[in-house]
């Protein structure tokens, strides 16, 4: 049996095509209905199809949404306009985190401490057969420093303040076990193995301060970039260590964000000159380069498939967020209010439509729908704190957001309910609150 010939890798060379035409229609037979894989799976396991059914998932049709806020307020300092950098942030901001599992979500602090949380989509109390109002169950397990940003050995921290970003660029791998941190000016990778509060590995591959880091959420590949304009691939190894697969200095300049997509079988990178960098993730090829109309600074981007392949990227001069589709034709501009968009992550709804969903500044999250940008939901998580990571729990029917006072901030469908009420037989002190 045969498939169509475009389908098969390697079966057309498109550098060799002068057509344009020809080139373009080539590229859209091929991204939209799909190519023969070289390899089926990543991990051992099949991966099983959620079940939808009964879910009321972020971004679905007739979806409530309510916000859950802490039940202890800090002091407020009045709303917040200006753009968020790292150096001025609260020592208890949560600048990155991670849903680990249905029962597991951790997050990184500005001061280096590790949270983890104990999660359940189903409140407590309903499980008791008690009654309850909150739709989950989420509390502090854990909450210790490790050595994030500086070795035991070493009496220097190695973090670079010249750089003015929103957060120090980290990712979390191995159900939040291990944690990659960049941001040190000599161009260094920290692994931190959490259990052991060590760092285990030290890359020195690129030249300048990593500035961004991104993963494809599997624990196959990571994305790093620097000052420079270097993007490299990592692969990760089943010891949960970095092997260097790609170089490339793509960039002229900084390269301010990169995005991992299993998907489209594509990375990309963002940076201060403008460009869009896309890279084929297996072999690592330059796929293609979309740039700004008048080249200013792209500080995000994501990658987005369904129900059409394309970028989406924020430009902070403009304040105006764009979508291109893969072959580099516009296909919407919005103009925001925001100044920042700040951890952009793309979800799928029930309909099977990519959704792409951020937070900003102001302390908003806002959910578009991909690729035309049209908005879907804006939500006011914290008048006075940034919300600087967003993450989804794993049945896509929580939204959950690290902000700048330490707190997780949680959006959903009040109606939700567990398909499986699980049995909690440890205690959590309360729910969504402050800082044990």
């Amino acid at each position: 049996n045969l498939f169509y010939y475009l389908t098969y890798e390697g079966a057309v060379d498109l550098e060799k095509e002068q057509d344009r035409a020809t080139r373009e229609g080539k590229e859209s037979q091929i991204m939209h209905f799909g190519q023969t894989p070289i390899q089926l799976w990543e991990e051992r396991a099949h991966p099983q199809r959620a079940d939808i059914s009964r879910d009321r998932l972020i971004g679905g049709e007739g979806s409530e949404y309510k916000i859950y806020r802490p039940s202890k307020k800090h002091e407020r300092k009045g709303p917040r306009d200006e753009p968020v950098v790292f150096w001025d942030l609260e020592p208890r901001a949560l600048i990155s985190g991670k849903v680990c599992s249905d029962s597991k979500l951790v997050a990184l602090s500005k001061e280096g401490h590790l949270v983890t949380y104990r999660w359940w989509s189903v409140d407590r109390a309903t499980a008791e057969g008690k009654g309850g109002s909150v739709p989950f169950t989420c509390g502090i397990e854990h909450d210790k420093a490790i050595k994030a940003f500086k070795d035991s050995a070493e009496f220097v921290e190695h973090l670079d303040r010249s750089i003015q970003i929103p957060t120090i660029p980290s990712v979390f791998l191995n159900n939040g076990k291990v944690t990659a941190i960049g941001g040190m000016w000599d161009g260094r990778i920290h692994m931190v193995w959490a259990e052991g509060n060590e760092i285990f590995e030290k890359y020195f591959s690129h030249g300048d301060t990593v500035t961004t880091l991104a993963t494809d959420g599997k624990d196959c590949f990571v994305v790093s970039g620097s000052r420079s304009g270097e993007v490299f691939l990592w692969r990760v190894t089943s010891d949960f260590k970095l092997q260097l697969k790609v170089t490339a200095t793509p960039h002229e300049g900084a390269v301010l964000s990169a995005f991992v997509s299993t998907e489209l079988r594509m990375y990309g990178a963002s940076g201060e000159d403008g460009r869009i960098s896309l890279f084929h993730i297996f072999n690592g090829e330059h796929f293609r380069t979309i740039y700004h109309p008048q080249r200013r600074p792209i500080s995000s981007m994501a990658l987005v498939c369904s129900p059409l392949a394309a970028v989406i990227f924020f430009c902070p001069e403009e304040r105006v967020l764009y979508s291109y589709s893969i072959n580099g034709y516009l296909l919407a501009r919005v103009e925001e209010s925001h100044a920042q968009v700040l951890s952009p992550q793309v979800t799928r709804s029930a309909q099977f439509m990519d959704l792409l969903v951020y937070g900003n500044e102001k302390g908003e999250v806002l959910i578009r729908e991909a690729p035309f940008l049209e908005l879907h939901k804006r939500g006011n998580f914290s008048q006075t704190h940034p919300v600087l990571s967003v993450m989804l729990s794993k049945d896509r029917r929580f939204l959950l957001c690290g902000c700048g006072d330490g707190e997780i901030y949680i959006m959903c469908d009040p109606r939700a309910a567990a398909s499986n009420v699980r049995s909690l037989d440890r205690g959590l002190e309360g729910l969504v609150g402050p800082r044990m």
